[in-house]
C-alpha cells in the first residue's frame, strides 16, 4: 500500500532539489500544496511536517482585500501584506512564536464555497470536481 504522505514528502524533496529554495518553509509548503493538487488521491495535507516551528494557524486571504479587511478577518495585524487580483488566494501561516508566512496559491486551485476564513488545525483539504477543477478550503 503507497503512503501518500511518504509520497508527498518526496515530490517536495525533488521540487525543492530541483528550485534552490532561499524560505524553506515558505518553499515546502508551497510545494506541498502543489504536489497534492496533482495526485487524486490526497484528500487532506497536514503542513505542520513541512514547517520548523508550530503552525498557530492558517488564515486564507482572497483576491482583492485590503490590509485593513484581512486583519479584522483573521483578527490580528499581519506583516508582509500583499493585495493579489483575481488570480491568486493567498495562505497565511501563523506560527506560535508570533511569526507568520504566506504561500501565494494559483486560482487554477480555487477556494471552496465550503472553506473557513481561519482554521486552528493544521490541515488543507481538497475537493476533486468530476470536471477536473481542484478546490482547496479549510475547516475551523
Amino acid at each position: 500500500m503507497i503512503d501518500f504522505q511518504r509520497l508527498c514528502r518526496a515530490l517536495v524533496v525533488c521540487a525543492l532539489v530541483l528550485t534552490g529554495c532561499s524560505d524553506k518553509n515558505k518553499d515546502q509548503v508551497a510545494a506541498a500544496i502543489e504536489a497534492a493538487k496533482h495526485d487524486p488521491r490526497v484528500a487532506q495535507l497536514d503542513v505542520q511536517p513541512y514547517v520548523d516551528r508550530k503552525i498557530a494557524k492558517i488564515c486564507i486571504q482572497g483576491p482583492y482585500n485590503t490590509k485593513e479587511l484581512f486583519e479584522e478577518q483573521v483578527k490580528q495585524k499581519v506583516d508582509g501584506f500583499s493585495w493579489v487580483d483575481d488570480g491568486f488566494n493567498i495562505v497565511w501561516l501563523f506560527l506560535s512564536d508570533g511569526t507568520s508566512f504566506q504561500v501565494k496559491i494559483d486560482r487554477g486551485m480555487d477556494r471552496s464555497e465550503k472553506s473557513s476564513r481561519c482554521s486552528l488545525a493544521s490541515k488543507v483539504f481538497f475537493e476533486r470536481k468530476e470536471s477536473g477543477t481542484v478546490l482547496f478550503y479549510l475547516r475551523e
